[in-house]
Order: C-alpha cells, then sequence, then structure tokens
C-alpha cells in the first residue's frame, strides 16, 4: 500500500512538471528591441546656442524665476543616427557660477550622420532671474533601431 502511494505520487509530480514546461514554453514572446542611450556622446556637438528671456507676457512678473528660450544647433559628427536628444541647460550667474540646471527633452528628430539640426523655440520656466548665461549640455541621446532605420 505504502509503495503504491510513493509511486502514485512520484507519477503526480511528474506529470506536473511536463504541464508546468508546457506552459512555460506557450510565455516565451518575441519583443521589440528598446532604444539604445548613449550618455555624453562624443560625436554630437553644440555648434551654436543662444538663450533669450521669454516674451512679454509670458515671463514671470514677479519672483526669483523667469522663463527662457533656446536656440540650439547640433552637429552629428560620427556614424550613428540619433531620434531623441536630452538637454540640460545650466543657468550661470553674472561671477560664471552655476545657478541652477533645467532639462528638457527633445523627441520626433533624426539627426543623421554628418548633419547638422538647428533645434528651438525650446522654452523653459522657472530659470533664476540672476541668470546672465547659459551652458548647454546634451546628457543622452538615442541611437535609432536598425530595423526602423532600414524601413525609412
Amino acid at each position: 500500500m505504502l509503495g503504491t502511494i510513493v509511486v502514485w505520487m512520484i507519477l503526480q509530480a511528474r506529470q506536473q512538471e511536463r504541464l508546468a514546461a508546457a506552459a512555460a514554453a506557450g510565455l516565451v514572446k518575441s519583443v521589440q528591441t528598446t532604444p539604445t542611450r548613449v550618455f555624453s556622446p562624443d560625436d554630437l556637438e553644440i555648434v551654436e546656442s543662444a538663450m533669450e528671456a521669454s516674451p512679454a507676457g509670458t515671463v514671470q512678473a514677479t519672483g526669483p524665476a523667469v522663463g527662457a528660450v533656446h536656440r540650439i544647433t547640433v552637429r552629428n559628427g560620427g556614424s550613428t543616427t540619433y531620434v531623441r536628444l536630452m538637454l540640460e541647460f545650466a543657468y550661470l550667474g553674472n561671477d560664471g557660477r552655476e545657478l541652477e540646471t533645467k532639462r528638457h527633452l527633445v523627441g520626433s528628430i533624426r539627426l543623421a550622420p554628418g548633419q547638422e539640426l538647428a533645434l528651438g523655440p525650446i522654452g523653459v520656466d522657472g530659470v533664476p532671474r540672476a541668470a546672465v548665461g547659459c551652458r548647454p549640455h546634451i546628457i543622452w541621446a538615442e541611437m535609432e533601431r536598425a530595423a526602423a532605420g532600414a524601413a525609412k
């Protein structure tokens, strides 16, 4: 009697293992590749940068912050096509010290190798009123996927 129960338990365990393996095989799916981000890409260069206060009526009238509008030109000196950029604007005071930084995502672009792209106007709120200049920097850039590049 005990032997029969042990054999039955072993057979049940094997059957459950087979069912679990069959179910696990059904869970494997094809997944789209995710974008590859390059942090501080060496092949992207900001060749021109301009900052001005926001147009009248949109600048905060009181308080320590105002708005700014940026125009940036980026050159791709590499061999990779980029489709999104994260820019960082470091706002500088009279003495050259960094007062504050703000980030801005630039999406839906296509910056091919050898190409220059003018970005802007890029509006940024909450800029310190004491800012007299700005130092832009590219934090990261997303590379175009090979499949998406072949489709274009």
